[in-house]
Formats: structure tokens, sequence, C-alpha cells
């Protein structure tokens, strides 16, 4: 299978970096081709509400494609095509960051269909994983709004699954940020490492989705 990974955080070697390529190391272990897209890296913008993908005309009335034509263009092309999607992004002020939902807009309105009986062009369902990361020790503050993204996710693009990891690692070394309101000593022991339980979990989150992906 093809696995295409999407890093939605601006850090190229950050948590949520870590822990993709754990979850695609674990991919690759078995035999699985492996994708990793650094979103920063890209010259892409949201959805411009041009409403080109609703037309009701081939190829917008069946193709999940978008008009705008950018950086992105050629990646959502290459994920559609893919068995799975992995998406990481950090938590900013209780929502993904400005990179992720804004691929994430592009991904599911040109993906979407107007029709209560068809409301998505995919061709076949794209199981998907969502790995968030945050500060807090508390994921269930973003429930909601997780939910709201896997309701999107279900309906446009295929099943799709989520794997929260809390009380991050933010910096190299807490002594030299002013950062009261986390203990640096505690949050270092939260750093993500081959030896740590979250890069763990993402491991046995990528064989969740190989099978969820064989069950399709």
């Amino acid at each position: 299978m093809k696995i295409s990974a999407v890093n939605g955080s601006p850090r190229k070697n950050g948590n949520d970096a870590l822990l993709l390529k754990a979850a695609l190391a674990c991919a690759q272990e078995e035999g699985h081709k492996t994708e990793l897209i650094q979103l920063s890296d890209i010259d892409y913008r949201g959805c411009r509400s041009c409403l080109a993908c609703k037309l009701a005309k081939e190829p917008w009335l069946s193709e999940p494609d978008c008009a705008v034509k950018d950086g992105l263009t050629d990646i959502l092309d290459r994920i559609r095509k893919s068995d799975i999607m992995l998406i990481a992004s950090p938590i900013y002020y209780g929502s993904l960051s400005a990179d992720t939902y804004a691929f994430l807009e592009r991904f599911w309105f040109s993906a979407s269909r107007y029709d209560a009986e068809r409301p998505s062009k995919m061709k076949h369902p794209l199981p998907s994983g969502l790995i968030v990361t945050m500060n807090i020790s508390h994921p269930e503050y973003y429930q909601p709004m997780l939910d709201n993204i896997l309701r999107c996710q279900n309906a446009l693009i295929g099943p799709a699954r989520l794997l929260t990891v809390g009380d991050t690692c933010q910096f190299d070394h807490y002594e030299n940020y002013h950062c009261t309101i986390f203990d640096g000593r505690h949050k270092e022991t939260r750093r993500i490492t081959e030896q740590s339980e979250d890069y763990e979990r993402a491991r046995k989150f990528m064989k969740e989705l190989l099978t969820l992906a064989a069950e399709s």
C-alpha cells in the first residue's frame, strides 16, 4: 500500500514530525511505500470559494479536483491515489494549525458534492488517521472540534481515526524561555524519542490504519 503523510506543523523535527516518522517507519517495515509531505514548504492557500468544483458539468460534477492551481495541486492528486492518508497537526488556540486547516479546506471542498445521496466525489474511500499534539494534558477539551474534523473526513474522504497526544514537550531547553505555566522538568520527561510511550502509540496507530485500509 501507499501511505501519504502530511505534517501540518511548521516544525520539521517537532513532535508531529516525530510521530509521523514513527508511524511511517512501522509501515515501511511491513513493506509499504510512504511519502512525507511538509505543508510549510508548499506555496498554497485555503479554499477561495470560487465554486468551480460545484459546477453541474464534467469534470467538476464527478471528479474530486480543485480549480486553483498552486503548490498543492499535484500533492492533492497524489494523496487521493494513496491507500492511507495520515495527517499530524499541533493544536493552536483550540484549533488545528492554519496550514493544516487550509489543506483540509481544499481537500474537503473539492471532494464534496451538494448531494444528499452522494456527498463525496471520491472514487474509493481513503482511510485516514489524524494525529494531534497539544501542551495541555486534557485532550477532551478539544473533543468537539476534533469530532467535527472526523465527521468531515468520514463523510467526504473515508473512514477516519484519531490519536491525541497531550502534555507534550515544546522547547529544547525550557530554561531559555519565559514559561511559568509549565514545569520544565516534567516536560523533559514527555520528550518524544524512539523509546517513549507516544512513539510506540504512533506505531500502533499505523498498524490500526493498515488493518482499516485492508478491510475497506
